[in-house]
């Protein structure tokens, strides 16, 4: 059989597939392990996942620039890190109120980040976040909130629901300069009217 025609790819086809994204190999196995492509399934020398599922995610990455509005003029991006041991998944078929909950807590930030925040989303134009794994985006949200969290020297957002500008972007890859857990990328272009 042509291994082209199988339905399953070990993690290593899969990261092969997936080098469309230009990602590196450690951070597709990264999104591979948060569970972008759905459960695989564990053999004694391999995990094998759903050709299909691997395929569908086989995209080219996305820049600030190619997300709809209102994401385009300015998105708070949380890169999540788990790890091979970590349990935090992301499966198909979780709610995304779930998702959303996950990573709302926790951000290290500091007063005037939050702040920014705050205003926005009180001004009526809440800043859209995007949750990535490896720069697989797993999570979208819109911040109605910050605020620091007593004793802990973070930050918790308050997240609703993402706009309909959140359904095609779900498992695309996108660009992100690297740094700290979260960026916020602005828009080079002009800024939303007042």
């Amino acid at each position: 059989m042509d291994p082209s025609h199988s339905p399953v790819v070990s993690a290593r086809e899969a990261a092969e597939l997936l080098a469309i994204t230009d990602l590196p190999r450690t951070s597709i196995r990264r999104a591979l392990t948060a569970g972008v492509a759905g459960h695989p399934v564990r053999t004694r020398g391999a995990l094998l996942y759903a050709r299909q599922d691997v395929v569908a995610l086989a995209q080219p990455p996305l820049t600030l620039d190619d997300l709809p509005e209102p994401a385009n003029y300015g998105t708070f991006v949380a890169r999540l890190r788990f790890g091979l041991a970590d349990d935090v998944r992301f499966p198909d078929g979780l709610p995304e109120d779930d998702r959303r909950s996950s990573v709302s807590p926790g951000w290290q930030m500091g007063w005037l980040t939050c702040v920014t925040l705050e205003l926005l989303a009180r001004k009526e134009k809440p800043m859209p976040m995007l949750a990535t794994c490896g720069g697989f985006i797993v999570a979208g949200a819109t911040i109605l909130g910050a605020h620091a969290e007593s004793g802990h020297g973070s930050a918790a957002l308050t997240l609703g629901p993402p706009g309909p500008w959140y359904a095609d972007l779900h498992h695309r890859v996108l660009r992100t300069p690297p740094g700290r857990p979260w960026t916020i990328l602005w828009a080079r272009k002009a800024s939303r009217a007042a």
